[in-house]
């Protein structure tokens, strides 16, 4: 167990540093082969969820969540494929599980998106919306709110992808169809008002924002539709996404920008190398 504290030590010190340090944070990577992945991490850098590595290399065996102000690690079961994201107190995690269906039919054994919770103990699949085929899911997570009451992922319509907000009491619900289809909810902020990601546009992924409450969505620019990017993070109140943008350059690498009142701005050089998306 002492390796596995390490290697997940590092991912969170690292983080923690980042977010809170004034001086460059100095960062040392250690590798380790318990481990296949480590996925997301609370605000305050308290906890930590990963994958533990199976039986290949690049098949997760179950689900951690690391208490590094007890030094305590939580193995949840195995039903779990894959961690997506964990709320600030480490009392929700979701993911992706299994979900068995008919006996003899393996097209009704499908991914689904799932939450896990100290009270539950167990995974729970969230649902899928009501045209969703395998695509070969039929619903997936990918982030969730601070306080883990709003869940945000991609289900189908079909095979045609769709953005989706998940509450308890709400279930889960189709966000506004922008673009051309294609679209996915890939983060939302940390106070659960605003959903980000992308949908198929023009050329290519083109960056989207939604509010949480209507469902409404709004393309970002440059172009709107005709923008070639997507949103891969947001500020805790929601107002600044981040991400990636094709912004005209003549070596058609994409830049890191943030999207401020709406508008993309070019964070630094947009790019640690020359020429590099």
């Amino acid at each position: 167990m002492k390796n596995i504290h390490q290697i997940i030590a590092v991912a969170g010190l690292t983080c923690a540093a980042a977010l809170t340090a004034q001086a460059e944070p100095t960062v040392e990577f250690q590798t380790d082969p318990t481990f296949l992945s480590c996925d997301d991490m609370s605000d305050d850098g308290r906890y930590v969820l990963g994958s533990v590595r199976g039986l290949s290399p690049f098949v997760s065996a179950g689900i951690f969540v690391w208490d590094t102000q007890s030094d305590s690690i939580n193995l949840l079961n195995t039903a779990s494929l894959e961690g997506a994201g964990i709320s600030n107190d480490g009392s929700v995690v979701i993911g992706d599980t299994f979900v068995e269906g008919t006996p003899g039919d393996p097209n009704s054994f499908a991914e689904e998106a799932s939450i896990w919770t100290q009270s539950m103990g167990f995974w729970q699949s969230i649902g899928f919306l009501p045209n969703a085929l395998q695509c070969p899911s039929r619903s997936n997570a990918y982030d969730l709110s601070g306080d883990g009451s709003v869940i945000v992922g991609l289900s189908w319509d079909g095979c045609s992808g769709r953005a989706f907000r998940w509450t308890e009491s709400t279930g889960m619900e189709q966000l506004e169809v922008m673009g051309s289809g294609g679209n996915r909810a890939s983060v939302i902020s940390t106070d659960g008002t605003v959903i980000a990601g992308f949908a198929q546009g023009t050329f290519n992924r083109t960056p989207v924002v939604w509010d949480a409450n209507t469902l409404e969505g709004t393309l970002l620019g440059p172009g709107g539709a005709d923008a070639q990017g997507e949103v891969h993070g947001i500020s805790d109140d929601g107002t600044t996404p981040y991400g990636t943008v094709y912004m005209g350059a003549a070596d058609n690498a994409f830049d890191a920008v943030k999207w401020v009142n709406g508008q993309a701005e070019v964070i630094g050089t947009g790019s640690p190398l020359p020429g590099w998306g």
